[in-house]
């Protein structure tokens, strides 16, 4: 099985137009990547989704 790495936004943001992307929605786009990766017959690499589950992103010490 090829591994792909999937690269995606995680922290909110601002974009050009003033929109606020929250973490939330780049969460689930992220996830979504990884489910066109695995129907495609990759297996998907995305640390951010897989880190955010025992790591806080707000503790400088665990980024």
């Amino acid at each position: 099985m090829k591994k792909v790495y999937i690269c995606s936004p995680y922290r909110e943001y601002t974009d050009k137009q003033d929109h606020q992307l929250p973490v939330e929605d780049n969460i689930e786009n992220a996830v979504n990547y990884c489910k066109i990766a695995i129907a495609n017959g990759c297996l998907p690499v995305c640390p951010h989704i897989y880190f955010i589950q025992f790591l806080d992103d707000d503790k400088i010490s665990q980024r």
